[in-house]
């Protein structure tokens, strides 16, 4: 993909930048890295995360979601608290952004 990137004229400090999104290294200094995260986050909370939770224990689960939440900007944690949760999925939700 870089090559490509560099074909088309992508200045090293783009490419640079492309590359630590892509790593998912951090991500922090670019606007673009963290709507990157925080689509992922969200989209991991809307399609996946209640699908786990027959499986890992209520502590795990809360582990992880503040481990997600923390990667995400205000305005995603706030984007997240719209999504539809069943009752436990949304328990679990507010166990994690309270501890």
């Amino acid at each position: 993909m870089e090559k490509k990137l560099r074909e088309e004229n992508f200045s090293p400090e783009r490419l640079k930048k492309i590359r630590s999104i892509m790593m998912n290294r951090d991500v922090s200094p670019f606007p673009e890295g963290q709507v990157l995260e925080d689509a992922l986050c969200l989209a991991f909370l809307e399609i996946k995360f209640e699908g786990y939770i027959p499986e890992w224990g209520e502590d795990k689960y809360i582990r992880i979601l503040q481990n997600t939440l923390v990667k995400m900007s205000e305005k995603a944690k706030g984007l997240a608290l719209t999504i539809s949760y069943s009752p436990e999925g949304h328990t679990l939700l507010q166990k994690a952004l309270v501890s």
